[in-house]
């Protein structure tokens, strides 16, 4: 499909008649910039954000450790357990060992922690799949806030398809690391540093997909590939930069969080970080969406306020 066309459900092709995104100005993109924090404001997404972080951090135990319960039976439970502590690694702040330590308990009570992480994760795990589905709506220019049932649970299936994917094409990534890196062995030079390279590439590259396709499919109504990518662009940007600011800082401030919060000290950092995703992930949303209003239909910041504040 070409970046001039928009996507809609009977899944014809409409052609867009748009500006090219490389000529706008600078004034224009502030504009859209300035539009979209206002109306991002209006819709309440920080405490949408919120409520997102706190059922993707009910959901994702139960997640985690029911691949690994189902994982067990097929691989050796200290491999998968290993991979998904690095998997983790790679997109949390902190806290992938204390992670670790949780999966190698509930692996030794199997039978038990399946059965109970399938019942909260059918819980919690649809209710952050359809808040997302919700908020994306909110800070959309869309003409109904709700989705009928049928397509609300057809996104939510997709959602949830689609994360179970991610994760598979991301642990698949580890074992295609280790033989690249014997293979690059026997390469003279720096094979550390090309690995690494290597590694940051897929893993931008795993993060751009995934936002451009929700922004793409998961907001009701007419939508484009290039504002989508657009949207997806800055939210992988913000992630990267958010990533690298925890980095430097959760060292200092662990002891405080430990002061302050205790065991639970872990269990804040995790909502902090979760609800800074899903601004993220709304505030990506929300500056596709504008652009598709303001600078491909060229239309005003008062026309684009009526469409993206209920």
């Amino acid at each position: 499909m070409r970046s001039d066309q928009t996507l809609d459900p009977a899944g014809t092709h409409q052609p867009d008649t748009s500006r090219q995104l490389h000529r706008i100005g600078i004034r224009d993109w502030l504009r859209v910039l300035v539009q979209s924090a206002r109306d991002l404001n209006a819709s309440n997404a920080l405490e949408w954000s919120a409520a997102l972080s706190f059922y993707a951090l009910l959901s994702l135990f139960p997640l985690l450790l029911l691949g690994m319960v189902v994982a067990s039976y097929f691989v050796d439970a200290n491999w998968a357990t290993s991979r998904a502590t690095e998997l983790l690694g790679e997109f949390l702040p902190r806290g992938e060992f204390e992670i670790e330590e949780i999966v190698t308990a509930a692996l030794a009570e199997r039978r038990r922690t399946g059965v109970i992480s399938l019942a909260v994760f059918l819980i919690a795990g649809r209710r952050v799949l359809g808040a997302l589905t919700k908020a994306l709506n909110l800070v959309s220019d869309v003409d109904e806030q709700s989705d009928p049932v049928g397509r609300q649970i057809g996104v939510e299936l997709a959602l949830l398809l689609g994360l179970v994917c991610v994760t598979l094409l991301a642990l698949a990534a580890h074992p295609l690391g280790d033989l690249l890196q014997n293979t690059l062995q026997v390469v003279p030079g720096p094979d550390g540093l090309l690995l690494l390279v290597i590694n940051g590439v897929v893993r931008v590259a795993l993060l751009l997909a995934v936002f451009t396709l929700v922004y793409a499919y998961v907001p009701r109504g007419e939508r484009l590939w290039r504002p989508a990518f657009t949207g997806a662009a800055v939210a992988t940007m913000l992630f990267l930069m958010a990533q690298g600011v925890y980095a430097v800082v959760i060292d200092p401030l662990w002891s405080s969080l430990n002061l302050v919060y205790g065991p639970l000290a872990i269990a804040a950092l995790l909502l902090s970080w979760g609800w800074y995703v899903a601004l993220i992930t709304l505030a990506g949303g929300a500056l596709a969406s504008h652009v598709k209003v303001m600078i491909l239909e060229n239309k005003s910041g008062q026309l684009a306020e009526q469409q993206h504040v209920g």
